[in-house]
């Protein structure tokens, strides 16, 4: 999952292209001889259609790309706080990560060894939530019963 998604806008200070104008120098990430080390940019633009800066590598093997924000450190900025943001990322991304694996295990555990709801109960709850409504056959309703009868078995496999 791209790290992008999981980013805080309490880190942000400036828009890309603002950061950009300030600044053309900066580090990314680079992997060399089986490891990961920050070095020296130049950011020669940003594309704001593809939300990517274009990078020249300095050094030895001036390779360019296109890199997402959290793959850029400007100079310009705040080195702790650029890592605080980066990690904070990595962090959020990885609760998610564990919330899907517990999902995809609650949905998929003992399947076969857990009794459905009883068809009394929903129909009780039915009358319950449907009382005043008067098209009760609405696929709106079926759906939510549908989701409703979908969660009950997720929160029985979790007990």
């Amino acid at each position: 999952m791209p790290l992008e998604i999981f980013d805080n806008d309490d880190y942000i200070d400036k828009r890309p292209e603002e950061l950009f104008t300030e600044c053309k120098e900066g580090k990314s990430p680079y992997f060399f001889s089986g490891k990961w080390s920050w070095r020296k940019v130049d950011i020669l633009g940003y594309d704001p259609e593809i939300k990517r800066f274009h990078i020249k590598f300095k050094g030895v093997n001036p390779i360019e790309k296109h890199i997402k924000r959290l793959d850029l450190m400007f100079d310009c900025e705040d080195r702790s706080k650029f890592l605080q943001r980066v990690t904070a990322a990595r962090a959020y991304r990885e609760r998610f990560k564990e919330a899907l694996r517990l999902r995809h295990y609650l949905e998929n555990v003992y399947a076969c060894d857990l009794a459905p709801i009883g068809e009394k109960w929903v129909e009780g709850i039915q009358k319950k939530a449907l009382q005043g409504i008067n098209n009760k056959k609405s696929p709106l309703l079926q759906n939510l019963n549908n989701v409703f009868i979908r969660r009950y078995d997720i929160a029985i496999r979790k007990g």
